[in-house]
């Protein structure tokens, strides 16, 4: 398997190439997400609390299709393969339902696993970390999907879920201490307070930790882990 330094490089060069075009897709997460900002300023009650809810699982709908969506785009372009747009998209109502029952039974497997015995929910956390992707890319269904899953960890367990797993936590650490950087520069520089009296953050701090996360960390993470899928992949 190649070192982690070839994933993470593979990873930058494909961002810097398709940033914009990726971008375009996730800034559709923007109106949901602008929405529920807007929401804080409502006063309290049944309003405010239907109005949050509604834009949450509008949020969460957006969010699953557009990782559908891609997922496929950013798997053609690693290859070399010519995509259509119109052909993507009806992939993608195709295999909505599908990964969202996957990503159930895989949160319901693991989180069982963990409440029973802790082990178990580790095994089954990298065993089956791939099983939506597998939806997506081989078309798997079920339990198919975390059969083949499996398959792709089997006979090194440990490296693979290093491979898995290592981007997310990287990227993840990145976007924490981008926020706080940029947010400290800003509190200094503009006198604005970083955190309330009661530790929550500011509102120009919550955006600028969206605006981080869909531009930046979610594209490097989907990028990572097709390139992380594609490596154990090609050693079953």
């Amino acid at each position: 398997m190649p070192p982690l330094s070839d994933l993470f490089r593979a990873t930058f060069r494909f961002y810097r190439a398709y940033a914009p075009i990726l971008g375009g897709y996730l800034a559709w997460l923007l109106i949901p997400y602008t929405c529920l900002t807007l929401f804080q300023f409502v006063p309290d009650g049944i309003v405010k609390n239907i109005g949050k809810a509604v834009f949450e699982f509008a949020a969460g709908i957006m969010g699953i299709w557009i990782f559908i969506f891609l997922s496929q785009l950013i798997h053609e372009l690693i290859h070399n393969r010519e995509t259509d747009p119109v052909i993507l998209r009806k992939q993608t109502r195709n295999l909505f339902v599908p990964v969202i029952a996957v990503g159930f039974l895989y949160a319901l497997i693991v989180f069982g696993g963990i409440a029973l015995l802790i082990i178990p929910g580790i095994l089954f956390f990298v065993w089956f970390a791939l099983a939506q992707l597998a939806v997506i890319l081989e078309r798997k269904r079920g339990w198919e999907a975390f059969t083949f899953s499996k398959s792709l960890v089997r006979g090194h367990f440990f490296r693979a879920a290093a491979i898995i797993y290592t981007g997310p936590f990287v990227f993840s650490a990145g976007l924490m201490i981008a926020v706080l950087g940029i947010g400290a520069v800003i509190s200094s520089i503009v006198g604005l307070q970083l955190f309330a009296a009661s530790n929550e953050a500011p509102l120009w701090l919550e955006i600028i930790d969206i605006l981080i996360q869909l531009f930046v960390m979610i594209p490097l993470t989907l990028i990572y882990s097709i390139f992380a899928y594609d490596v154990l992949n090609s050693r079953r």
